[in-house]
């Protein structure tokens, strides 16, 4: 068995649920590889019986792309949706981008595209979360949420990032970029940021000692 990490190659020598040895005229190749290709590892198979009477078995596997916290656990995911294994610890694959919530699995793809374009604030992206099953929201570090529009949310995304590299928007007091509507995205600051900015109005017109 060739392709398949060793824990998955022993459970595709457990699924093929031959006695061996065993007769190669024995051996059901289509129904083999229907059991091999169950597996949650495994994408494609292909078995053949060499001129040596030994099978082979070469195994494409999934790839893992997110790792997913749905109702049922932390899972493993490809670009497909599939998940591939449980995890018990979301940093066991820190590399891969974290989708959360009901959904998520089923646009797996749009996900990784929004990972991809976030440029420099990657580092800074603590979940890719699904809305009502329908778009997207990016929660940072120290708090921070951006709200995307359910059609060409990558393009919104590009769009703040380009606020980022002009303005710092992202470095001052902001609680919340709504990106919702194209034509007017609206930013909510924090509560200190507010009370800040009345005494700073306060002081200009003389009412604060």
């Amino acid at each position: 068995i060739t392709g398949l990490a060793d824990d998955a190659t022993q459970d595709a020598v457990h699924a093929l649920g031959l006695a061996w040895p065993v007769s190669s005229v024995e051996v059901d190749l289509r129904a083999a590889r229907d059991r091999i290709e169950a597996l949650a590892p495994v994408a494609s198979a292909e078995l053949t019986v060499g001129a040596d009477r030994v099978l082979r078995i070469e195994a494409t596997p999934r790839q893992a792309v997110a790792v997913w916290r749905s109702a049922d656990g932390l899972f493993v995911i490809d670009a497909l949706g599939v998940k591939i294994g449980q995890l018990d610890n979301r940093l066991a694959r820190a590399d891969l981008p974290f989708l959360l919530d009901a959904g998520a699995d089923a646009h797996v793809t749009e996900a990784v595209a929004l990972a991809e374009a976030a440029g420099p604030l990657i580092e800074r992206i603590v979940g890719i979360i699904r809305v009502g099953e329908r778009r997207w929201d990016i929660m940072l570090d120290r708090g921070q949420r951006i709200r995307l529009p359910e059609h060409r949310p990558v393009d919104a995304l590009l769009h703040v990032l380009a606020l980022q590299l002009s303005e710092d928007v992202l470095e001052r007091d902001v609680v919340d970029m709504d990106m919702r509507d194209r034509d007017r995205p609206t930013v909510r600051i924090s509560e200190n940021a507010v009370r800040e900015m009345r005494r700073l109005r306060q002081l200009m017109r003389g009412e604060d000692a």
